[in-house]
Formats: C-alpha cells, sequence, structure tokens
C-alpha cells in the first residue's frame, strides 16, 4: 500500500502486516494523487507543488520528477504498458510524461482557463472537468482525440473529485460537499444517488471489478455500496477524524484508508452478519442475556416475567413469574444449568431443568444491578445500589461475604477464570478486585473519569478490562493493579466489555449503538449494529468461539423494544 501526506512524504507499507516498508521523500506539499504501475514497480505521485515524481518501489528511489504544470496535480495515471505517466492538473492540463527519458510526451488536453480537472481514469484515457461558472454539471473528454465524450447535469448545485470505475462505464461523484452520485458515461444516465447520513462525503472508490464502491466521510466514517442495487453494505467505524482517502484492494476485500486523524487503516469486508429480530413478546423487555454457548436467551419483561428462548429453533422453552418487579439483571451459569437474576432488592436463582427456584435473598437494601456465576457455578456475586457486593453459596443460599468499600451504586461484578477474584465496577468511578475466599480488598483501581459501567477478565486470568462513561475502554494487570493501555474511539458511555476466548481481541458497546473490536490496543472492526443509535445499543455478547459471536440488543421504537440479535462470523482480524 501507499499513502501520501499533507507533510510532502511518501510511505510504502506492506499490506498484510501493516509493517512500514520505506518512506519517500521528496515532494515540498500536499500530496495529492497516488499511482501503482501495472506491474507495481513504480509508482507516481502529484503534489499541491505543482510536480509529479516516479519512484522505485524495491528501493524507494527517485527516478524522475516532472514539471510542467502550473497548479496543484490532482491526479496521476500510468498508461496500460507502464511507459507512461499521464497527469491532470487544476490549471485544465492533461500531460503525458515518458518514464524513461522524463521528458513531456505531448499536451493531451489543455482546455480553457475558466475549466478546472475534476478527475480521471485509471489508465489515463478519460478526464473529467468542471466550468467554474457551469457548476452543475461535469464535461468528460478523452484525452487523446480531445473529443468532449458526455456532459452530466447534476440536479444539486456542486460537486468535488469524480472517480472512474477500471471499465470507463461508470463515474461517481460528491455532490453538493454531502452526498455520492453514480451515473453511467455513455447514456449519462443517473444510476443512484446514495445519501450521507447528514454526514459530509469526502473521498470515494470504485473496486477493481466496478460492484462496489467505497466513501470516506468528514466524521471519520467509511460507507461501502452495491453498485447494481445501491444497496449500502457495509459501515466501517474506526477513525477519529475525516476520511481524505480510500482505496480497495483488487481482489475487492478490502479497503484501505487515510484520515486526517493520521492514520491509515486496512479494513476487511467479507464480515458476515445474520440479523434475527424477535418480534413475539407483547411486554417492554428490560433486560437481556445470551447463555455461554449460545443456545439459549432469558428476557426478562415489564410484565415480571422471564422467559427462556432457544436461539436454534426461536421457540420459547419455559416463562418463569417473579413477585411484584421485574428482573433487572440477568447471568447464566456457564454450563448453562442455572440462571440468576436481580429483582429490585433481591436475588433469585433458577434450576433451568426443574424450572425451580434455587435461592432467593432480600439482603440487599437497594436495587441489584449486576449478578454473576463463578466459573465452578457454585457462588453467585451480586452488585447493588446500596454501595455493596454480596457474595452467596448456591446451594445452600448461605451469605459467604458483604464486600463494602464502593462510595456509589456498584454497577457489574465479574468472576476471575478460577474464582478466586472478584472484580467490581462502580458509580464512584473506580474498579475493586477482591479475593473471593476471604472477602478482602486487593486492589482500588484509579483512572476512570465518570462511572465504570463493565468490567471482564481475560481468560488467563492476568488482565482486566473495563468501560466507562468518559467514553474509554481501560486495561489493567491484575497482579499489579495498574493501567497499562486505554483505548479511545468510542463517542458514548460504554456499556458492554469483553475478551475473545483466546484473549486475543476485546469487543466493547457504546450506548449510542457501536460495536467495536480490538487487537492489540487498536481498534480493527467497527460495527453499528442498531438501527436507531438513540434507543439501541448491544446489551450481551456471547462467544461461541474465538471467530464465532452474538451480539443481543434491546431494540426500541416510539412505542417498544424488540430484542435483536446479531450473528458474527469474524475473519482475516490481523
Amino acid at each position: 500500500m501507499a499513502s501520501g501526506s499533507k507533510d510532502g512524504s511518501v510511505r510504502l507499507w506492506e499490506a498484510d502486516s501493516g509493517k512500514l516498508l520505506r518512506e519517500l521523500i521528496g515532494h515540498q506539499a500536499t500530496v495529492l494523487s497516488i499511482a501503482f504501475s501495472p506491474d507495481g514497480s513504480l509508482v507516481a505521485t502529484g503534489s499541491d507543488d505543482r510536480s509529479v515524481r516516479v519512484w522505485m518501489v524495491k528501493n524507494g528511489k527517485e527516478i524522475r520528477v516532472l514539471t510542467g504544470h502550473s497548479h496543484p496535480v490532482l491526479k496521476v495515471a500510468f498508461s496500460t504498458d507502464g511507459s507512461k505517466v499521464v497527469s491532470q492538473s487544476l490549471d485544465g492540463r492533461v500531460l503525458l510524461w515518458n518514464v524513461k527519458s522524463g521528458e513531456m510526451a505531448q499536451a493531451l488536453l489543455n482546455l480553457e482557463k475558466d475549466i478546472f480537472g475534476l478527475g480521471l481514469s485509471l489508465d489515463g484515457t478519460i478526464v473529467a472537468n468542471q466550468k467554474r461558472t457551469t457548476i452543475n454539471e461535469v464535461q468528460l473528454w478523452e484525452v487523446e482525440s480531445g473529443k468532449k465524450l458526455q456532459v452530466l447535469r447534476y440536479l444539486l448545485i456542486g460537486i468535488s473529485p469524480v472517480v472512474f470505475s477500471s471499465s470507463n462505464k461508470k463515474i461517481a461523484s460528491i455532490t453538493s460537499g454531502r452526498d455520492v452520485q453514480l451515473w453511467e458515461i455513455e447514456s449519462g444516465k443517473e444510476l443512484h444517488f446514495f445519501r450521507s447520513h447528514q454526514d459530509i462525503a469526502v473521498s470515494l472508490a470504485f473496486s477493481s471489478d466496478g460492484k462496489k464502491i467505497v466513501s470516506g466521510f468528514h466524521s471519520g466514517q467509511i460507507r461501502v455500496w452495491d453498485v447494481e442495487s445501491g444497496e449500502e453494505l457495509q459501515l466501517l467505524i474506526g477513525h477519529l477524524h475525516s476520511v481524505r482517502s480510500v482505496a480497495f484492494s483488487p481482489d475487492g476485500v478490502k479497503i484501505v484508508s487515510g484520515s486526517a486523524d493520521g492514520t491509515v487503516r486496512l479494513w476487511q469486508l467479507d464480515q458476515k452478519i445474520k440479523h434475527q429480530p424477535l418480534t413475539d413478546l407483547k411486554e417492554e423487555v428490560v433486560s437481556i442475556a445470551l447463555s455461554p454457548k449460545g443456545t439459549m436467551v432469558a428476557i426478562s419483561s415489564e410484565d415480571a416475567t422471564v422467559g427462556l428462548w432457544d436461539m436454534r429453533a426461536w421457540r420459547e422453552l419455559q416463562r418463569t413469574s417473579v413477585e411484584m418487579y421485574f428482573v433487572n439483571s440477568l447471568t447464566f451459569s456457564s454450563d448453562e444449568t442455572k440462571l440468576a437474576g436481580g429483582i429490585y432488592k433481591q436475588v433469585f436463582v433458577w434450576d433451568l431443568k426443574t424450572g425451580r427456584q434455587l435461592l432467593t435473598s432480600k439482603h440487599h437494601r437497594d436495587g441489584v444491578w449486576g449478578v454473576a456465576f463463578s466459573p465452578d457455578g457454585t457462588k453467585l456475586a451480586s452488585s447493588s445500589a446500596d454501595k455493596t457486593v454480596r457474595v452467596w453459596e448456591v446451594d445452600s443460599g448461605k451469605l459467604l461475604h458483604t464486600l463494602r468499600g464502593h462510595q456509589l451504586i456498584v454497577w457489574e461484578v465479574a468472576f476471575s477464570p478460577d474464582g478466586t477474584k472478584l472484580a467490581s465496577s462502580s458509580a464512584d468511578k473506580t474498579v475493586r478486585v477482591w479475593e473471593v475466599d476471604s472477602g478482602k480488598l486487593l486492589h482500588t483501581l484509579r483512572g476512570h473519569q465518570e462511572d465504570v459501567k463493565c468490567v471482564a477478565f481475560s481468560p488467563d486470568g492476568t488482565k482486566l478490562v473495563s468501560g466507562s462513561d468518559d467514553r474509554t475502554v481501560r486495561i489493567w494487570n491484575v497482579e499489579s493493579g495498574q493501567n497499562y493501555r486505554l483505548l479511545l474511539g468510542h463517542s458514548r458511555g460504554i456499556r458492554q466489555v469483553h475478551y475473545s476466548p483466546n484473549g486475543e481481541l476485546i469487543v466493547s458497546s457504546d450506548a449510542a449503538g457501536f460495536t467495536f473490536f480490538w487487537k492489540e490496543g487498536r481498534l480493527v472492526i467497527g460495527l453499528l449494529l442498531a438501527m436507531y443509535p438513540a434507543t439501541f445499543r448491544v446489551d450481551s455478547i456471547c462467544w461461541r468461539s474465538k471467530n464465532d459471536i452474538i451480539l443481543a440488543d434491546i431494540g426500541g421504537s416510539h412505542s417498544r423494544s424488540q430484542p435483536h440479535f446479531y450473528h458474527l462470523k469474524l475473519e482475516g482480524i490481523r
């Protein structure tokens, strides 16, 4: 991959590893365009400094500096045999250069001065221009003959640079600095109009087969569309600022993007998401929990009942009525034989085979917000608005410990994989780590600036991840209590954090409906799974395997909520 920067540098990267291969220094201003030769041995660059430069890929050596334009060079392209470079500039000129000699072969197109360039086809044979006095039309010219091929008239005023499909049959442009329009060149017919969802599109690219188009947006989001149907295929989240440049890999399954946040990101597009709504519920959904193996889901409703559903057949297995209050939190035991819930000031445990209630406790003095089974299912921890964490023996119902120390509501609890430690997250902005057998406080983890809503241990028990209303995810060393990594990117408070079974990935979901996947401290996938971010968010996560994940949210509308489930296959993450 190659990337050009505002600092005038060009960097070459190894696509598979993300390793920086070499840096090309020579341009004196922003690099606006980059093109590889057909055999991949050379790269040409165009710049705001009005020059075109040609470099050798294998060693980064600059072999040609081509000057002749009087304005910034917008686009560069190699001829099909790689012997020539075509350049297009804001000066309205299209020039042909001989790579071997470095001389200008000819001025292919020299239009009047009130015309400026918008785009050049990948093979350099067609150029798009626009009159400064007629800003609602684009003129397409055949470069070699100077023949005008087509005039595309826009319904919206004002357009930005355009891109051509590799077959030169279609052209795409950003209109009114916002939306994306797709045209057929031969007929001049508009094929699709892609809405930007109140965002501002700033970059475009076709896949090499012309079947997909990608656009980068001012917000940092990237959208991928199907050219034939106009359907939006994927929304990619990760950049923190405007995405100035996008490009497909030759096989069309990866996208590379460059942003004003100073990063270049490589995205995998073959992630498969299956969406399943559950519409058979008659009451408002309060809480939801997926079983550890993803075979069942427990759903509590405002009618003070808990329903247990088979996720393979999508049928209700049983429904349990509780007392006068609805169940505020739910969790399964690791063997999927028990279900626990927090109901106002009470904690309940049910045997899922018999439906029998195993444990009922009324020790908490305020609402119970979180419940968690120990890995062996013999203990249950509960967290409450009464500022305490309580640990119970499941079979006997005996209260083992009352853990005090938090100053405000305790939102969530989690056991370590070996069951010896317990973590609790609180509105007092801290995470506390306790020894289960003794009830002793081991660490108080400070760093978050708002409520800490969720917490989870790594599979090996050496790390702890926490998510907060301060929009950050933090990773802690369990032994020392030190915070050694801060993950930034969410725009709203974090509601769920989990490790993958092999510990390589962290998944975090926020109140805006965004779910991020992190690896070694970097964001590798960003998804907006919910259709209505104001009311949808991921509420439960289940890893079936290291690459197979189910996410559940309590959907919302103006009338009532419905659960939605997303089955995601993670492939090709590096």
